[in-house]
């Protein structure tokens, strides 16, 4: 039996993870669309609240005797395990977006919200989310140019000012924004994972 790659002690823990987590990705996204940055805040709010949800995931496979990510006897280790779980895939969505920011595809709010993503859902998951991410982008670059294209032609002496209201605010600098696309990748990989047996970590 391999290791979970993500912890399912119940489905009620796994609704309780989905729901949490795309209120957190749609606030973040809605925000980002508005003013075009994230607050760290709320990115910090949703790394502690994704080490807590884990660490609690640890625990109750623990109790329950079920295996965990790493370690797979006590209470202790459970813990640690849900730790660690959520700690290695922060670094991973921290790791894959700020390479993401070095090359200039995406900006410093994208680095934390993948961060904070990533403890939600760990390392392979992450990886699953950022897949689901790649078609999302393309059709959201596609809508940014052809509403660049459009605005060019209805109103070509348009100022900069007048971008942010239509929530295209620089795309001279930064095309686009990872929040959204991340958000509805989200929201389809766990509604994948739903139409999957529950069992699926176990696999």
């Amino acid at each position: 039996m391999t290791p979970p790659y993500f912890p399912i002690p119940s489905a009620l823990y796994v609704v309780a993870v989905a729901l949490l987590l795309s209120g957190f990705m749609a606030a973040a996204a809605w925000i980002d669309w508005k003013t075009w940055r994230i607050p760290k805040r709320l990115t910090l709010s949703m790394v502690a609240a994704g080490v807590l949800i884990q660490v609690i995931g640890g625990m109750w496979m623990a109790a329950n005797e079920l295996p965990g990510w790493l370690f797979h006897d006590g209470m202790a280790l459970g813990v640690l395990d849900g730790l660690l779980f959520s700690l290695a895939g922060a670094a991973t969505g921290f790791a894959v977006f700020f390479a993401f920011w070095i090359m200039g595809v995406g900006g410093g709010g994208d680095v934390k919200l993948a961060t904070a993503l990533g403890a939600w859902v760990g390392p392979r998951i992450f990886i699953g989310v950022l897949l689901f991410t790649m078609p999302v982008v393309a059709v959201f670059v596609v809508v940014i140019m052809i509403r660049r294209l459009m605005a060019g032609k209805i109103a070509p002496a348009a100022s900069a000012k007048a971008a942010p209201a239509a929530g295209v605010k620089n795309l001279g600098r930064r095309p686009m924004t990872f929040s959204f696309p991340l958000a509805v990748a989200t929201v389809l990989l766990f509604l994948v994972m739903f139409r999957v047996p529950l069992g699926l970590s176990n696999q």
